[in-house]
């Protein structure tokens, strides 16, 4: 049961798997990001210590069930008129001010496209789908905003080449201004996936719980952080029972941060949480671990960064290999 791969990719993962020396049964799981996930895409990781293989701690992670209340009532099939790219929630249009790049070639990429405000608006994946013909595979997503500034739809369409061959939306929910839930829906109103999220005292994202139509046992991601506010542990469990027992699946941890900044946060989580900060700096250090604890895989990361302490090249060094990505603003 690859449960890792069903709660990072269900029907659409921003951050697909890179081809890549790392490539293998665990690539998918990183965050994403989606994120999510090349060989070292800071979206979509995980990981507990050793010790603390089985259930999560109750101390920071509250009981799973519905958000005790919900500010946004969204219709799934007729939702707010934003158009994509939109982050006025006034419906008029937004030029495009600027944009970060991450590239591994000329044809694999990621892209966060901002208005003038320094709102994503728009976020696409790319990567070599076919290296017989040439084929690539993208994905864009539009990001719409409400007046507050609150992303409330995500819209996501999947090319190969330049033909279209799927889509689906996100609807996203909130308690004040944190996300309590999000919904995403096939173009014809049928739900694929819910998610549920809980929060520290401090605002950041411990929990996440996932449930798809395609896949009967209920997920769970629980996230750790160090003082500085940079995720040093996630770990993902899957539903034993209709006790609402979980057990540890997976669990990768980061460690050995510097004190230059990240830029990938709207890419560490699938699907995308704006107001959420996964990471203040960069990690060097990520180790995969099975649920027993055992060590699958470890990779070293190395950055070069501009006069701002911006990151312009990531060189992630793993058992299959070195992987360069380089980053344009």
């Amino acid at each position: 049961m690859n449960t890792t791969k069903s709660l990072l990719s269900q029907s659409s993962a921003p951050q697909p798997t890179r081809r890549s020396p790392f490539s293998g049964k665990f690539a998918l799981v990183i965050l994403g990001a989606l994120t999510v996930a090349a060989c070292n895409r800071s979206a979509t990781e995980l990981a507990p210590r050793p010790g603390n293989a089985g259930k999560p701690s109750v101390d920071t992670v509250k009981t799973p069930g519905k958000p005790q209340s919900d500010s946004t009532t969204t219709n799934p099939g007729k939702p707010s008129d934003p158009k994509p790219g939109d982050s006025t929630g006034t419906g008029d249009p937004v030029s495009v001010y600027k944009s970060m790049k991450i590239s591994y070639s000329a044809l694999d990429f990621q892209e966060v496209k901002y208005d003038a405000k320094g709102t994503p608006v728009q976020y696409a994946s790319q990567y070599m789908f076919n290296q017989g013909t040439g084929e690539v595979k993208r994905m864009v997503y539009d990001l719409q905003y409400d007046a507050n500034q609150r992303l409330i739809r995500l819209d996501q369409t999947n090319y190969l080449d330049t033909r279209k061959i799927s889509s689906t939306y996100t609807l996203y929910h909130y308690t004040g201004n944190q996300v309590a839930r999000t919904e995403e829906f096939a173009v014809d109103g049928t739900l694929l996936v819910s998610r549920t999220y809980r929060y520290s005292a401090a605002g950041q994202l411990v929990q996440l719980d996932h449930k798809s139509r395609n896949f009967k046992n209920a997920l769970r991601r629980t996230f750790q952080y160090d003082g500085t506010g940079n995720l040093t542990t996630m770990s993902d469990f899957y539903n034993v029972g209709p006790d609402g027992g979980y057990e540890l699946e997976l669990a990768i941890s980061f460690a050995d941060y510097d004190h230059q900044k990240h830029v990938e946060n709207l890419m560490a989580n699938d699907p995308f949480l704006p107001s959420v900060t996964f990471r203040v700096n960069n990690y060097h250090t990520k180790i995969v671990r099975s649920k027993d604890g055992k060590e699958i895989s470890r990779q070293t990361v190395d950055y070069a960064y501009n006069a701002e302490g911006l990151p312009i090249q990531r060189t992630t060094h793993g058992a299959g290999g070195t992987l360069t990505a380089t980053y344009t603003y």
